[in-house]
């Protein structure tokens, strides 16, 4: 306001935070120490309008927790509002998760876009690659070869940074005069949202790997990027290429302490993540992060939390895994005999046609980078191969005569292991190698050597049976309320009835309950 209004920028405070010997009331103190005293004169003056005291939010330092103060300063800057429009324009390209970012924080942040401050005064950095006479004149060096040119001397042992690099001066060949480098060093932003490029050396070589690489599929990172990381790439390649950095993002909420606090040393609330990794494991956190939350949730952790993930999930799983190699062992199972799907029980051909519905939802959920619908996918189907198909075929494993049935119940088990790991392996790595290793690795020793190098679970089309997922789901709808009525009138499960009363809403369900 005061530079439209042509208005000097005055500093009555040095850079040492204290005033200067101009202003003489408070000269040499410290511009927060001087307060009572610039009140007092506002108070003889009759100047003063109220003195109190006022309870905001102030900037500290930190480090040393000094009170800080904003200063005017002169600055290099990148005119990003000439492209503010154009960046609006990409964004709309962008896969976002969770979308309202798009359109939300990150698209506001763009559509009240202001130039970029690049500048930054430290004493060591990547340097802002301008060289001048100190007369106006200024020079930007666009390689080291160029710079070499001009100064006439190889830099290949040189640490381009600063300050080693304020070494480097040049008497220009049309001028004749001297140019040194600016003081200033570039924002470290600046390098991160460079990184498409500079990780190819990029346009110097590498164009066939640059043109494969960029844009990159997705990136993620926390939601105080924004205004960091993402918008600096965002940025950088709309400046440089006219082009997004990245086709889809996922913008993850903060990780706090189990009562939503955020974590610091002072409150001594941190969590150890070793806590979690010797005493549960990484897996179970590794699942909750992923498959309990979605990504703008605030993500709660605690050492009790991720044991509830591990006994209501990971446990599952693994039983029901060693349900299976306890009793295959036993049995000497050939695992690789088939049984013919028309062959096998219907009880078989639901839990096969379920896992073929589950790797369907699965694949798409994370073809969307939607990692929490896909873990609830999982979750449920795994909830169905333990809680429902192993309880209910117990007795096909258990009894002592061979036969297509029990082939049936083992080779249908193992298929469903067999899939539901790999699917998980993104999620849980560890857990997922460990069950590959014994159920695949052991029988084949011509398999990938790791879960990690297998190919993403495809299943035989001939599966898919939707209408008898359908019409086990009645029976299941039918169980569950019958259990909801026996505890309500205190009849245990054991007990037999003489008689159940079901009333369905519509022909259809009665046809599939049959």
């Amino acid at each position: 306001l005061g530079q439209a209004h042509g208005l000097p920028v005055v500093h009555g405070i040095g850079l040492d935070g204290c005033f200067k010997d101009e202003v003489t009331p408070v000269q040499g103190q410290f511009f927060k120490d001087a307060d009572p005293t610039i009140i007092e004169i506002l108070r003889e003056r009759g100047l003063l309008f109220r003195s109190e005291t006022h309870r905001h939010n102030y900037p500290f330092g930190w480090r040393t927790g000094d009170p800080l103060i904003y200063y005017a300063k002169n600055a290099w800057y990148i005119r990003t509002t000439a492209v503010r429009d154009r960046m609006v324009e990409l964004n709309s390209t962008i896969n976002w998760v969770p979308e309202t970012i798009r359109s939300g924080r990150f698209g506001n942040w763009l559509e009240h876009n202001v130039d970029w401050a690049l500048s930054r005064e430290r004493f060591w950095g990547t340097p802002l690659p301008v060289w001048t006479d100190g007369e106006g004149d200024y020079v930007c060096i666009g390689s080291v070869k160029e710079l070499e040119t001009l100064c006439g001397r190889s830099l290949a042992a040189l640490d381009l940074h600063r300050p080693a690099i304020d070494e480097v001066h040049f008497t220009h060949p049309d001028n004749g005069r001297e140019y040194r480098r600016v003081p200033e060093v570039i924002d470290c932003w600046f390098d991160s949202g460079a990184m498409s490029y500079a990780q190819w050396h990029y346009p110097f070589e590498n164009q066939q790997e640059f043109e494969q690489h960029f844009p990159a599929d997705y990136i993620c990172e926390a939601i105080d990027q924004t205004r960091g990381w993402f918008y600096s790439l965002h940025a950088i390649a709309t400046l440089v290429s006219d082009s997004v950095a990245y086709r889809n993002c996922i913008c993850l909420s903060h990780i706090v302490d189990g009562e939503g606090k955020k974590m610091s040393k002072s409150l001594g609330n941190i969590v150890n993540p070793y806590d979690v990794f010797d005493h549960i494991g990484a897996d179970p956190l590794r699942w909750y992060f992923l498959a309990r939350l979605t990504p703008d949730v605030q993500k709660r952790i605690s050492v009790a939390i991720i044991a509830e993930v591990a006994s209501s999930f990971i446990n599952t799983l693994w039983n029901t895994y060693a349900f299976f190699t306890l009793y295959a062992s036993l049995d000497q199972v050939d695992i690789k005999q088939d049984v013919p799907l028309p062959e096998r029980p219907e009880i078989d051909r639901w839990i096969l046609a379920l896992a073929h519905r589950t790797v369907e939802q699965t694949t798409a959920a994370l073809e969307q980078y939607d990692a929490h619908r896909a873990g609830s996918v999982i979750e449920s189907f795994v909830d169905q191969l333990s809680n429902w198909y192993v309880r209910r075929n117990r007795r096909r494993f258990w009894k002592s005569e061979s036969g297509i049935d029990k082939q049936s119940a083992y080779r249908t088990l193992y298929q469903c292991l067999n899939l539901v790991h790999r699917l998980m392996a993104p999620f849980t790595p560890f857990l997922s190698e460990e069950i590959y290793q014994n159920l695949v690795r052991s029988t084949d020793q011509a398999a990938p050597v790791s879960v990690h190098m297998t190919s993403w679970p495809a299943v035989d089309p001939a599966w898919q049976n939707d209408a008898l997922i359908e019409a086990l789901s009645v029976v299941q709808k039918v169980v569950a309320l019958g259990r909801t009525a026996r505890e309500s009138s205190r009849i245990r499960v054991r007990q037999p009835l003489s008689r159940l009363l079901v009333r369905l809403p519509n022909k259809n369900m009665v046809e599939k309950l049959d």
